[in-house]
């Protein structure tokens, strides 16, 4: 799906570069420093996103259902990642910034993990969603409408429709783009 038949150093390293584009954009938006906030990715992969926000001095967690990429960022990266969905992680842990970076759309219940990221959030916490726009097709889809309207994309998105979903379920954007 991804081009690699199992984590690399490079799918690693990719991740964390998209961790350090998401962190900039979050800058752009968010007060104060990421030193001690508590940051949660759902479908982390091998946790690339999340090194990044480490070494900002966060504290990180991530989830994910493919267990040889969690494997590797525990192993060669010694991140804390859990194997399954928001589920595993306990109500009682509460983050300051919940992330799904392209995972999003693959939910086939979004109104439910909405529900989850919710009692998982800390007072004033943010939610952060990363999506293939329907009007900014990525180059990773070769700017080919019909390679986004894949199997695995259950939902896609504008930012409009995004937008109506999670404030129908309590939340307010702060910032977004098609982008």
């Amino acid at each position: 799906y991804v081009g690699d038949t199992g984590p690399t150093a490079r799918f690693f390293n990719g991740q964390e570069y998209q961790g350090k584009k998401i962190c900039r954009f979050l800058d752009q938006h968010l007060a104060g420093s990421w030193e001690g906030r508590r940051v949660l990715e759902v479908g982390c992969g091998a946790g690339g996103i999340l090194g990044h926000f480490r070494s900002k001095g966060s504290v990180v967690k991530g989830c994910d259902l493919g267990a040889d990429y969690l494997r590797f960022g525990v192993e060669q990266h010694q991140l804390d990642l859990v194997h399954g969905s928001i589920h595993e992680i306990p109500n009682s842990e509460k983050f300051d910034l919940i992330i799904y970076s392209h995972v999003f759309e693959h939910l086939t219940d979004p109104r439910e993990e909405l529900r989850a990221v919710h009692e998982r959030l800390a007072p004033g916490g943010s939610l952060f969603i990363e999506i293939p726009g329907v009007y900014n097709i990525r180059a990773t889809y070769r700017c080919d409408f019909l390679r986004l309207l894949q199997n695995a994309h259950v939902f896609h998105f504008t930012m409009n429709s995004l937008n109506n979903l999670v404030g129908s379920c309590g939340f307010k954007l702060v910032a977004g783009s098609e982008y």
